[in-house]
């Protein structure tokens, strides 16, 4: 794939403008290989459309087979986070969040099936917004971001350290195990609020969004050890 030019460098008309392209080749390529997958007793996989999402299972096989980190419950509470914020382009600066820097796709072939499954689950709930299916509260889109930002947080420092090639051995395990337990409570906290947005605004709810400001600072700390242990020099 080519990368002489960062899909987020460019203007909303001129990524339209090019995912309608992309679109149409994609397509093209995807029945292509689609006949000879049949002829060979392969099993191929169906091809997504812009308006309408293939669904979490499909899409999680596809961030599988792509080494991805993030699973699509995670992306989608990253898009309700900018859909429900009233950004309507958030979907390219989060780009930059799901994919690693180092990140390289086997061809441009599974590029475009990303983006159509990335698309199409942001347009779905673009509609399930502007259609007034979901009420979100203030307090809801607070306490989500706090959570998100600790995750995103995270992924960047577990990408870091994978760009200095560390030998896995070489991890304390301990400390490492202790910042994917946040992780693991972040997503737990993350998942309350999708089947119970009413949580987020009972009494009480400052509290909380203070205890994970606390949980914030354990987390800091955790990674700031695991600098320690590695014998990273902190830039700060």
């Amino acid at each position: 794939m080519k990368k002489n030019k960062s899909i987020l460098n460019i203007s909303d008309e001129e990524f339209e403008n090019c995912w309608e392209d992309m679109l149409q080749k994609t397509m093209r390529k995807l029945e292509e290989r689609k006949e000879k997958q049949f002829s060979g007793g392969k099993k191929s996989r169906k091809k997504v459309k812009l308006d309408q999402y293939p669904g979490d299972r499909e899409f999680n096989k596809i961030l599988h087979e792509m080494g991805l980190s993030l699973d699509p419950f995670l992306i989608k509470s990253l898009f309700r986070d900018k859909i429900e914020s009233g950004q309507i382009g958030g979907y390219k600066e989060l780009l930059d969040v799901v994919l690693p820097e180092h990140n390289a796709f086997r061809d441009e072939d599974e590029y475009k099936t990303f983006l159509e499954c990335y698309l199409s689950l942001w347009n779905s709930l673009t509609v399930e917004h502007t259609e007034g299916k979901r009420k979100t509260s203030a307090e809801l889109l607070t306490l989500r971001k706090k959570c998100l930002d600790m995750l995103v947080s995270n992924i960047k420092f577990i990408r870091e350290l994978d760009k200095m090639n560390i030998d896995p051995a070489k991890l304390p395990r301990d400390l490492m195990r202790n910042l994917m337990e946040s992780d693991a409570m972040m997503q737990g906290i993350l998942d309350l609020l999708e089947r119970k947005p009413e949580e987020a605004s009972k009494p009480g709810s400052d509290d909380f969004l203070k205890s994970l400001s606390g949980v914030e600072s354990i987390m800091n700390q955790i990674k700031h050890d695991i600098y320690k242990k590695l014998g990273i020099q902190l830039k700060h």
